[in-house]
């Protein structure tokens, strides 16, 4: 699988060239939209082609964000649905087995990833009266 061709990838770059040569500061979100529909239809393919999707425009995220400090990068999603567990799967061969418990929305929670090139002042002293 190869997702939809980078498409999203693609929108991501365009998107944060044009708000760069604003020359303000902005807010951006990229959003995989059918990775919800394909977790309610337990389409495992639809699934895994949204994450490579994803996957493609997050790389170009973070390496927008290594150019441009003080850039934050959050990585999340609103709900888990599905369920989706990984059973098993052979690694060398790039296979897993992909299971849902449900077509809905579940209680799991959902991690939130945070991303930015800091910078390191040194030779800096703050003097300070007491």
């Amino acid at each position: 699988m190869k997702g939809k061709g980078g498409y999203l990838f693609e929108a991501t770059d365009r998107a944060l060239s044009y708000l760069t040569k604003k020359g303000k500061p902005f807010f951006i979100m990229i959003e995989v939209a059918k990775i919800d529909t394909g977790r309610h239809q337990n389409d495992a393919e639809k699934v895994v082609e949204e994450v490579i999707d994803f996957d493609q425009a997050l790389a170009g995220a973070l390496a927008f964000a290594d150019n441009h400090p003080g850039t934050l990068v959050l990585i999340t999603a609103d709900h888990e649905t599905g369920g989706a567990t990984l059973p098993q799967g052979n690694v060398s061969n790039m296979q897993i087995e992909l299971e849902f418990s449900t077509e809905d929305h579940t209680g799991i929670m959902v991690p939130l990833f945070a991303y930015a090139l800091m910078l390191v002042l040194s030779d800096v002293c703050i003097k300070r009266d007491l």
